[in-house]
């Protein structure tokens, strides 16, 4: 501890309150929890003027106390601020206090803290940094599963800034102390002198209340045999020092390799089903097998008298090889015996899928050249005969209500929970699949699976964990939409993936944040309830003859680049998106979308960001037109009253400013020209009152008519019609049509919205089973 001089400026001296702790030495040897025969007067506050005690050379009103020896060094702190000022106060307090600490600059540095496998028993975060701010890395180290108590501090302070900082997961919250927002103090010299040889320890109140939360925390070092069992991002190599959380029992370790733990559930948190992932190595050396045999196959000087006509290229189109050049064409083969056979793989398309298989964690893994569609499709038939009851969520992909007529299946929806402000649907919870169970079990139903999308389209992610031990204590396998999520497995900080989380089958989109080509995904399966060789017999079914090898070879080149830096290469993406959004909370009437706005969905992507745009007055369709044609700015996705930014491995900084910049001028001009005044404030419903008449396969097969729109509510819908991107189906085959879904068409519609599945676009008219 350095020695502290005596002598303090007047102008900046300043009162403290300090908390003098006495413990006894029995209560020290025999307490599990020193700090639990506080109670409320088991301190006593001391009110000192900084400049008045460094003076003076009294220490009677230290006399006779005790300090709590079994948690000096014990106790650890982590301060988290950007003012030099403000960690240098705090972090003198803490040393002084005997109390290990350690000093970071923002939220992001934390996180990294965290993911490297530091614990600490506290956090004292500033909520308002320029670089990743308190809310938004408190919300993040809790879908960590981080367990530390976490206290928020803020020199400026409103009430409504409170509410936002409590509901990012805080623990407590205070006013920072000690006038740090105006450096009233600004030397250490500002606090009181060495007490190594006092019997006493002083603390501030603020930290001694914190710390009474914390201590219950507290876990003695455990031997390195149940390192495990313990510490997250540990391996077993590694001795452990304070766990922040409860030993976790042995079973809840739910996979390791090469001594480094994977995912561990912890049920006992507020934040139950999170997972704690670390990343599996790169494999040195690894190749692309696929892509080698592809190469050395089209370098290859031959008489060609196989499919395609364009010959290698030799009659390739003029007006395409202007656009994308010959090479495509050249590599544009089909199956030649040394490419392998993607129904019967024995060679490098075999090799290429297991290379994947291990990546991703799955026990088999399958590539798609017909895109995450036929891989849902084939998951169903593969799980689902028909009479069989498949439980879904109704806003899930089209996809799966085309994989209910081809397996003959009979939905069980199951509403999610839905956000009128936004017009977003999230996951689906524990609570919903065990009633819909329940309800069929009653009814005598054999239920064939449990189909969950996470995350969402806008990145919102369910609880997969509890889903699938639910519904394999049934014996019901579970298939994980998960399009949207191929990259969860290659960051700390992205949510599990639905593997990790116990899925059976998991589809993926690797073209979308990942970098294959459009339309190729990967279906992935784990464990032994799913029959393996069913999925491949449907995949035959579903999947062209004739699979083009540049996608092939793209998915295999997808995963080598993974390979290369699993645990890194989405790093620089994050740094992104976490910047994009610091810089967009500053602009007026445009607010973030956080997982907070659905208490379904605690998790959310960090490279998918939503905005509002109900409060510029306009619709999301119409801020995306007006972003892509005056800004150059081009979305995800746009909705009636929002719209979603996709980051991925491509952005760049210069993306983020062109689109920061582009809604600080459409911010701009919202408020020049009020638009905000002429925004309808609709409430949508569009699956309320839904009820089904025939199955999706008996009405896909009915016999069809075409009536008007006024004269189609009540009737059974014959056509299945969404707007699109997403893709979610506003209206499904077999289901009654109500008023609610009809005049939520129509308004999208009129705002820009496309209609897709409907036979006639602009919905004069409809199609009904007869």
């Amino acid at each position: 501890m350095p020695t502290l001089p005596h002598q303090v400026d007047d102008q900046r001296a300043t009162t403290i309150t300090f908390v003098v702790l006495k413990v006894s030495q029995g209560e020290r040897e025999s307490s599990n929890n020193p700090l639990s025969s506080w109670g409320s007067k088991g301190y006593k506050e001391v009110e000192i003027n900084t400049n008045t005690m460094m003076k003076s050379t009294d220490n009677s009103t230290r006399e006779g106390f005790e300090a709590p020896g079994n948690l000096r060094n014990e106790l650890s702190a982590l301060v988290v601020d950007d003012n030099k000022v403000t960690r240098k106060i705090l972090m003198t307090m803490l040393k002084w206090a005997k109390i290990k600490a350690q000093e970071v600059e923002n939220g992001k540095e934390a996180i990294d803290l965290f993911a490297s496998g530091a614990n600490f028993h506290l956090i004292f975060i500033d909520m308002q940094m320029p670089i990743m701010d308190g809310p938004e890395a408190t919300r993040i180290l809790r879908s960590m599963g981080v367990r530390s108590r976490i206290v928020g501090v803020s020199a400026n302070c409103r009430e409504n800034d409170k509410a936002e900082f409590m509901g990012a997961g805080l623990d407590e919250f205070y006013v920072k102390p000690l006038s740090c927002k105006n450096e009233t103090i600004q030397q250490e010299s500002s606090f009181p002198p060495s007490v190594s040889s006092s019997p006493g320890v002083f603390l501030p109140k603020m930290f001694c209340l914190s710390f009474n939360g914390a201590v219950s925390r507290i876990q003695r070092p455990v031997p390195s045999s149940r390192v495990s069992d313990c510490n997250i991002f540990k391996t077993k190599t590694e001795p452990a020092k304070h766990c922040v959380s409860p030993s976790i029992p042995q079973q809840k370790v739910r996979e390791q390799h090469e001594g480094e733990l994977m995912a561990v559930r912890d049920n006992e948190t507020k934040h139950p089903g999170h997972f704690f992932s670390s990343k599996r190595p790169a494999i040195p050396g690894q190749s692309a097998p696929l892509v080698t045999a592809l190469k050395v196959s089209a370098e290859k000087t031959s008489a060609c008298f196989h499919f395609p006509g364009h010959n290698r290229g030799q009659a390739a189109p003029q007006m395409l090889t202007e656009l994308i050049g010959l090479r495509p064409f050249v590599h544009d083969l089909p199956e030649l015996p040394e490419l392998d056979d993607l129904f019967s793989p024995k060679g490098v398309i075999l090799e290429a899928q297991n290379l994947a298989s291990q990546l991703f964690g799955a026990s088999q893994t399958w590539f798609l050249v017909g895109g995450t569609t036929c891989g849902i499709q084939a998951a169903i038939m593969a799980t689902c005969s028909p009479g069989d009851s498949l439980i879904l969520s109704r806003n899930s992909h089209i996809s799966a209500m085309s994989g209910l007529v081809l397996s003959g299946a009979i939905p069980e929806y199951i509403i999610p929970e839905y956000n009128s402000q936004w017009d977003i649907f999230c996951g689906i919870t524990y609570s919903q699949v065990e009633k819909s169970i329940k309800k069929l079990k009653m009814e005598g139903r054999r239920i064939g699976a449990v189909l969950v999308t996470s995350p969402t389209y806008h990145g919102l992610c369910s609880n997969v964990m509890p889903i699938s031990e639910l519904c394999h204590s049934h014996g019901i396998p579970v298939i994980a939409d998960e399009a949207h999520g191929a990259h969860f497995k290659f960051h700390h900080l992205m949510p599990s993936s639905c593997l990790e989380q116990g899925a059976d089958i998991a589809v993926q989109s690797t073209h979308k944040v990942l970098s294959s080509l459009t339309q190729s995904s990967m279906l992935h399966v784990s464990g032994d309830i799913v029959d393996r060789e069913k999925i491949s017999r449907c995949l035959q079914t579903l999947q062209s003859t004739s699979p083009s090898y540049l996608l092939l070879a793209s998915l295999d080149a997808a995963r080598a680049q993974l390979s290369e830096l699993p645990i890194t290469i989405f790093g620089r993406s994050m740094d992104l998106a976490s910047e994009a959004r610091h810089l967009i909370r500053n602009i007026v009437n445009v607010s973030l979308m956080d997982p907070l706005n659905f208490s379904n969905s605690p998790l959310i992507d960090p490279l998918r960001i939503t905005i509002s745009t109900w409060e510029l007055g306009i619709s999301g369709y119409e801020a995306d037109k007006m972003l892509c044609e005056e800004h150059n700015v081009i979305a995800e996705v746009a909705g009636t009253r929002s719209l979603t930014f996709a980051i991925n491995l491509g952005t760049s900084r210069e993306h983020i400013q062109i689109l920061v910049s582009g809604l600080e001028k459409l911010s701009e001009k919202s408020q020049v020209n009020g638009w905000k005044k002429c925004m309808k404030n609709t409430v949508y419903s569009p699956h309320a009152d839904i009820s089904m008449t025939l199955s999706p396969r008996d009405a896909f097969f009915a016999g069809k008519r075409k009536v008007s729109i006024k004269e189609s509510i009540g009737e059974v819908c014959g056509e299945l019609i969404s707007s699109y991107p997403p893709g979610i189906p506003v209206l499904i085959p077999g289901e009654n049509i109500t008023k609610g879904a009809i005049d939520y068409l129509l308004d999208v519609r009129n705002e820009g919205a496309e209609i897709s599945g409907a036979a006639d676009t602009n919905l004069a008219s409809i199609v009904v089973c007869t």
